[in-house]
C-alpha cells in the first residue's frame, strides 16, 4: 500500500516516543511517500526536541542524517508539490469545515491529489481529512 506519511508519524518513528514501535511498524508494512515539506517539518520537530532538552543535539544529528540517508537510498517516494496542491489546500482552510492549519492542509492535499492515503498520528488532521472525505488513517 503506498501511503503518504505525516511529520507526526516520522517523528515517532525516528525518535524514542511512547509510539515508536507502532510507526516504525507502519512504516515497514506500506510504501512511504513524502515532500520536501515533510523533510522540513521533520527537522522541525527533531529541532523542537532539542530545545525543550528532550533530545541531545549530538542525539538529534544522527536522527536527522539517518532520515537524510534513507531519503537518499529511496526509502521515501519523494512527491513534488505543485500549485494545484496550494489551491487545493486553500481551497479546504477557506470552506471553514475543518480548523485545518496551513502545512497540515497541503500535507492532506498532497495524499488525497496522488490517491493515497494519509498516515498520520495528529488526531485534529484526521478528524478533517475524514470531514473532507480524504483517505486517512490514525495511528
Amino acid at each position: 500500500m503506498k501511503a503518504y506519511i505525516d511529520t507526526s508519524v516520522l517523528a515517532g518513528a525516528y525518535c524514542a516516543e511512547s509510539g515508536s514501535r507502532l510507526a516504525q511498524k507502519v512504516l515497514q508494512g506500506c510504501e512511504p511517500m513524502i515532500s520536501n515539506l515533510t523533510r522540513l517539518e521533520f527537522s522541525s520537530a527533531v529541532a523542537k526536541k532539542v530545545r525543550a532538552g528532550g533530545l541531545a543535539a549530538s542525539g538529534a544529528t544522527t536522527i536527522i542524517s539517518e532520515f537524510h540517508s534513507h531519503i537518499r537510498q529511496g526509502v521515501f517516494e519523494l512527491l513534488p508539490v505543485f500549485e494545484m496542491h496550494y489551491t487545493l489546500a486553500n481551497e479546504w482552510i477557506d470552506s471553514f469545515t475543518t480548523g485545518l492549519r496551513a502545512l497540515d492542509a497541503l500535507h492532506l492535499s498532497l495524499a488525497h491529489s496522488n490517491g493515497v492515503v494519509l498516515l498520520t498520528a495528529d488526531n485534529a488532521l484526521a478528524k478533517a481529512a475524514g470531514i473532507l472525505h480524504a483517505t486517512v488513517k490514525l495511528i
